[in-house]
């Protein structure tokens, strides 16, 4: 079961800027500094980038994620 923001269906391209920080902060936010989640939040995405996101090695390599951080991101 993928993790969801609050109130939220899986139909994530549906997700305003709102959903796709909360859902950002619900995966990696214990496991990321502050600072990357601030990053994150001014380029205000929606849920249309959530797979792009989740799943391109450049974000990954970008966030500084390691293997797990990026796998919580994927599932």
């Amino acid at each position: 079961m993928p993790v969801l923001p609050p109130n939220k269906n899986s139909d994530f391209k549906l997700w305003s800027p709102i959903c796709f920080i909360q859902w950002v902060y619900q995966v990696i936010r214990p496991r990321v500094d502050e600072k990357v989640i601030t990053r994150i939040a001014e380029f205000q995405f929606d849920g249309s980038v959530v797979i792009e996101f989740a799943t391109d090695v450049k974000v990954k390599e970008h966030l500084g994620l390691n293997e797990q951080q990026h796998e919580l991101l994927e599932s």
